[in-house]
Formats: structure tokens, sequence, C-alpha cells
């Protein structure tokens, strides 16, 4: 998936599997060269690196991994025919190379277009040959995060005969991160530390379907059933010290891009502070994620709607804590009130503790 968080976030993305501007491409297959007859080229694929890949495995580091499969559709035109010469072709990356079979060749005086998705083997799609669209039925984002997966799309390409066919994905899901600390004003005198104890998501679906609208754009349709929750995987760890610093909480989910409209959808925390006195105390707090509010963009823009996750986009959210300010807005310093009785006198005193 452009844009970042526009949120308390960032939001960015378009990406290329195959390859972008920044990227070099790379002949695999075979060496289109190395055949002299000029009527039978192989139709190859570039092994380019994605550039925004929200994906660790997916970096220009490390590119896509092996074994890695994406579903290609190819048209041929030759004057008024038209010839289907690609239907959920499964193209495999192995070590240097993007392999398929069995091998098509390019016709010197036909023009071409090519259509993918990612990735073949871990979703069920359709591909409309009229509208040359894609669709995603019933696609479920797994609860563990190392077993999620970066669905996409590819640009319509165009490429000429005898040029390497290289695909620009866009991501279909949103990345979602969650980052702890406190207000920049908040006064760690006399505190060592701030800690959490317990940080939930609630209420994310984590089932829908997908149908594209355009060249890579498209909507997605979440499950009304009240069973398709995500279950979130609780976090009990992760602390402060300063109020200029972070704490990374849950990043680089590829979360179902929906409405966060309702209430239901919130951040939960529980979390500690660590007094220097060997104190502590203990708070819990619950926030509705349509809350968040915009800091900045990284391609500029100066508000977003924050109400929903758009897929292609980065969602980064910074968790700012303040104890001593209840959700109203009411002071939350702690106060102490004593009564003395069955003596002389009766007095009554009370202790404000910031």
């Amino acid at each position: 998936m452009k844009k970042i968080l526009k949120n308390m976030l960032y939001a960015c993305m378009t990406i290329a599997m195959v390859s972008l501007s920044s990227c070099d491409n790379e002949n695999v297959l075979i060496d289109n060269q190395a055949d002299k007859d000029t009527s039978k080229k192989a139709i190859v694929f570039g092994n380019n690196l994605p550039v925004n890949s929200t994906r660790a495995s997916l970096t220009p580091a490390g590119g896509f991994p092996d074994g890695s499969v994406i579903s290609v559709y190819g048209f041929q035109t030759t004057g008024a025919a038209v010839d289907q010469n690609f239907k959920d072709q499964a193209v495999t990356k192995g070590g240097e190379k993007w392999t398929y079979s069995p091998v098509k060749y390019w016709n010197l005086t036909s023009t071409y277009e090519f259509y993918a998705v990612y990735p073949k083997d871990k979703i069920s799609h359709t591909f409309n040959n009229e509208t040359k669209m894609f669709a995603i039925d019933n696609f479920v984002v797994a609860d563990d995060k190392d077993a999620q997966i970066d669905v996409m799309i590819a640009e319509k390409n165009t490429t000429s005969p005898l040029n390497i066919v290289n695909f620009n994905f866009n991501h279909l899901l949103s990345n979602v991160n969650f980052y702890f600390k406190t207000i920049n004003t908040f006064d760690f005198n006399g505190i060592a530390s701030i800690e959490v104890v317990e940080f939930d998501v609630e209420g994310i679906c984590n089932k829908g379907s997908y149908q594209q609208t355009g060249n890579v754009e498209g909507t997605w349709t979440a499950s009304t059933n009240g069973a398709d929750i995500y279950d979130f995987p609780k976090v009990t760890s992760g602390s402060v010290s300063d109020n200029t610093s972070h704490t990374a909480l849950a990043t680089d989910l590829l979360l179902l891009p929906q409405s966060l409209a309702s209430a239901d959808k919130k951040i939960t925390m529980t979390y500690r502070i660590n007094y220097s006195d060997g104190t502590a105390a203990r708070y819990t707090k619950s926030v509705a994620l349509s809350e968040a509010t915009f800091i900045k963009s990284k391609n500029g823009a100066t508000s977003e709607d924050l109400t929903v996750w758009k897929p292609n986009y980065i969602y980064n959210y910074f968790l700012a804590v303040n104890p001593a300010i209840l959700p109203n807005g009411d002071s939350a310093v702690i106060e102490f009130t004593a009564t003395v009785d069955e003596w002389q006198d009766e007095i009554d005193a009370e202790i404000e503790v910031k």
C-alpha cells in the first residue's frame, strides 16, 4: 500500500513486486539474445525487488523469498484477434529466477497485456476476462503476525515483445503498527519508568472480500458476522523512562481494511508507573481507534480520515498515556480525605498528591 499513518500515523505505499523506478531490472529464466531465431523469444518475468513492501521478507534487501508464487493472466492481440496465453499461470521464484511452465514465446507483431496477483498459493481469487479485474473471496487475516500474508495485485502491464515483464504491485491490506509512549509534557520527576502490563486490540474484523474496481483500486467488504474477529495477540511488555521516547507494542500487522467508526473497535491498555522510591501505581484505559488524532503523513498530507483503514496504507499509532488526566478531561490526580472520630476534637483534612 501512498501515504502513511495518515493518523497518528503514517501511511504510504505503492510497491513494485518486480520493479519500480528505483529498482534495477534483472533478466531471468533465459537470455533473450541467446536465441538467434527472433520468432521464438521466451516471455520472461523480472526479478526486481519491491520498494515499499510492508513485510520484512519482501524488502529490497531480501526480496521475494524462494518459493513465492504469483498468478499471471496474459492476453495477446494480433490484428483483430485476441488470444489468452496466460490463465492463472503460476510463476515461481527460485534463486535468481522466476520460472513457469510451459514456456510461452513473443510474437513480434502482437501486442500484450499482463495482470498478476500475489500470492497465488495462499489466497482464493477469480479474474474476469471481460473487465480484467480481480476478486478475492472470504479472505481471513491470520491471528499470528508471522502467518499473515501481504496480498497484492499488479498494475496492468503492456510490455512490448522482447522486454522483460516487470510488475508494479500494490498492497491490498492495511499495515498497522502500535507504539507506547507518554504525552510529551509528562513529568518523569520521581518516576523510574512506565511499563505496559497488558495491551490488547479489540473488535477488529478479520474476514472480508475484495473487488478490484480500477487499475489497482478496489473495495473490501468486511464480514458482518460478529464471530469474525481478529484475535490480537496480547502484549505484556514494553516500557519508557522519559517523555521523548517510545517503544513498539505490535508492528507490521497486515490487517483487513475496514471502518473503525464502531466504538467496540478499540485498544485497551493496563500500564504501571514505577516510582523511584520503589512504589508503583496501575491504570487501565480503553480508547476507540476512531479517536486517534492525525499527526503527519510521509507524503505531506495535512489531514486524513482516521475512522477507516485503507488498502495500501501504513498506520502508525502512538499511544500517549497521561495518568494525570481522565478520559473526560477531569484531573486524575490522587486525592486523600481523612476523618478522625471519637476523640476530643474532630478534624477533616485533605492532602492533594500530585
